[in-house]
């Protein structure tokens, strides 16, 4: 958790436990500070309230371990990364999956 100072500084306070039941990758703050995104290996992606920790409704399932997120600037919606190079967007207003333009290509490696 971290405290906002009257000054726009932030200091440490208490830490938050992440329930994933596997490996977390990637860790995303929304642009307001409001809302922690994180994904695992369980290629979920958790939505957490900041500063109180509470997991928030809904969870996005991903068909691959997830290794990056981003925020878009205004906070609505989240990009999510995974290890085949899919690319998800998620609406996190309505919580629906944004068609991407990006999809994993086949490797000749």
């Amino acid at each position: 958790q971290l405290n906002e100072k009257t000054d726009g500084e932030f200091e440490a306070g208490r830490v938050l436990t992440l329930q994933h039941p596997d490996w977390v990758k990637s860790l995303a703050f929304s642009p307001d500070g409001t809302i922690l995104a994180s994904g695992a290996l369980d290629r979920k992606v958790r939505l957490w309230s900041i500063p109180d920790g509470d997991l928030l409704d809904p969870l996005l399932r991903t068909t691959h371990q997830v290794l990056s997120l981003a925020f878009s600037p205004d906070g609505r919606t989240l990009a999510v990364g995974t290890v085949r190079g899919g690319l998800y967007l998620w609406d996190i207003a309505d919580a629906s999956t944004i068609p991407a333009s990006i999809s994993p290509q086949p490797s000749n490696c």
